[in-house]
């Protein structure tokens, strides 16, 4: 079985799911920041961001899925969140890894059949779904169905997912199929 990495960024708690033959992890990366920050500290806390993201990549990893921008979000934290996903993007690729993009309405559609699915409705049909993730908020919720997502998108599904839900496959960014080692 592959090993994939679910990734949904945050500047105060970005999710994080490793799915694997041997089980499934999830943990959270927290930060925390002001509105009033100045450049120095906001740049200081996307390089710790950047650094603690590069340390949970497994060195074994086949494909990297990461939540795409919401285009919609706003707010005083658009350009850190913007470096934040920038910064990831470029350093899997950096490293060599696969990488795919989900939209975020594709994550809640894949997990619980409504692309406008608020996140408790995710996170409570990622529990449901994957039993055997601990899933502790609603950013580890988004990671797993993310990891999940590039699992079934390998052929290798962790669960029955109704076939309306498989249509969020659709227009995501996926990488080259050649690109995918096999395991």
């Amino acid at each position: 079985m592959s090993v994939v990495l679910g990734l949904d960024l945050s500047l105060a708690s970005t999710g994080v799911c490793v799915m694997r033959a041997a089980g499934t992890s999830t943990s959270t990366i927290e930060t925390k920041g002001k509105a009033d920050d100045g450049y120095p500290a906001r740049e200081a806390r996307l390089g710790r961001i950047l650094g603690l993201v590069a340390n949970v990549i497994p060195f074994d990893v086949d494909l990297v899925v990461v939540e795409a921008p919401s285009y919609s979000s706003g707010g005083v934290g658009t350009w850190d969140r913007a470096g934040l996903w920038w910064g990831v993007v470029m350093g899997v690729r950096s490293f060599g890894h696969p990488l795919a993009l989900v939209p975020p309405s594709n994550r809640a559609m894949y997990a619980t059949g409504r692309g406008n699915a608020s996140k408790p409705t995710v996170m409570a049909a990622a529990m449901r779904t994957y039993p055997q993730a601990v899933i502790h908020n609603d950013n580890e919720a988004d990671a797993v169905v993310l990891a999940a997502m590039g699992l079934h998108w390998l052929g290798q599904p962790r669960a029955q997912v109704p076939p309306k839900n498989l249509t969020a496959l659709d227009g995501c960014v996926w990488p080259s199929r050649d690109s995918i080692r096999t395991t």
